[in-house]
């Protein structure tokens, strides 16, 4: 799983890094289960895609038109 989102600017380079960080734990905890290993699931990477969700939102609720 890879989440990216459009983040504001000063979050946009971190987002990146941890997406980045992520799917490289996945590629490794996938790599582990082909070659036969019972390796544990990174679950901060659920983490990961959680928070970076919950930015999207909120990024968008700042951008979306306000009822007057």
């Amino acid at each position: 799983m890879q989440t990216t989102i459009q983040a504001q600017p000063g979050l946009a380079g971190p987002m990146q890094r941890l997406n980045a960080l992520a799917a490289e734990a996945l590629a490794q905890y996938h790599a582990e289960i082909h070659a036969g290993g019972e390796p544990v699931y990174p679950a901060w990477v659920d983490d990961v895609a959680a928070v970076a969700e919950e930015l999207a939102r909120a990024q968008a609720a700042m951008h979306a038109p306000q009822e007057h």
